[in-house]
C-alpha cells in the first residue's frame, strides 16, 4: 500500500442497535465542555435513540443534508446516510492535533483514544471527535436535559 492510500480517509460503520427514522428524525445536539448527547427518531418505533459521545472535543452540527451528502468530503471514501460512522486516517482529527501542537505540552502519542464520528441525517450531519460513545433508546417524551440524560446512561451504568 502506498503512504497515499495510507493516509486516505476510511469511513466505517459502528454497529448500533439504534435505527434512526429516515423521514424526519428530529434531531437534537446537547452538548458539554465534557460530552455531546444526540437524540433522535427511530424507525418505526415510539422511543428515541440517544448517544452519548465521550469526552468530545469538538462537534459539527448542520450541512449537508441528505439531497446534497455527495457534497461532503468523505462521501468518497463510503460516507452513507442514517448511519453511525467512524473515520479511520481522518483528516479533521489531523487538523486538530497540528493546531494543539503549538502547546507546549503536546505528544501526539497522548491522543490516540480519539476517534472521528460522523452520522448523516436526512436535513443535517453530525460529526465530532470524541474518545468513546455508548447508546440506549429513551422514552419518546422524555424531557430532553442533560440531567435527564446523564441520568439514563447512568441507570446502565455507563
Amino acid at each position: 500500500m502506498s503512504n497515499l492510500q495510507e493516509r486516505n480517509p476510511a469511513v466505517v460503520p459502528v454497529p448500533t442497535l439504534l435505527r434512526c427514522e429516515t423521514g424526519s428524525p428530529d434531531p437534537l445536539l446537547i452538548q458539554t465542555e465534557g460530552d455531546a448527547y444526540l437524540t433522535f427518531s427511530l424507525y418505526e418505533e415510539r422511543e428515541r435513540g440517544a448517544i452519548r459521545f465521550k469526552r468530545c472535543q469538538s462537534a459539527k452540527f448542520g450541512y449537508p443534508n441528505n439531497e446534497a451528502l455527495s457534497g461532503h468530503p468523505l462521501y468518497r471514501f463510503g460516507l452513507i446516510l442514517y448511519d453511525l460512522q467512524l473515520v479511520r486516517n481522518s483528516p479533521w482529527l489531523e487538523e486538530i492535533k497540528k493546531m494543539n501542537r503549538v502547546h507546549r505540552s503536546h505528544d501526539d502519542s497522548l491522543h490516540p483514544h480519539l476517534n472521528h464520528y460522523v452520522f448523516p441525517l436526512h436535513d443535517s450531519t453530525f460529526e465530532c471527535i470524541a474518545a468513546s460513545h455508548d447508546e440506549l433508546k429513551i422514552p419518546e417524551h422524555m424531557d430532553l436535559s442533560i440531567a435527564n440524560l446523564e441520568a439514563q446512561f447512568a441507570i446502565l451504568g455507563r
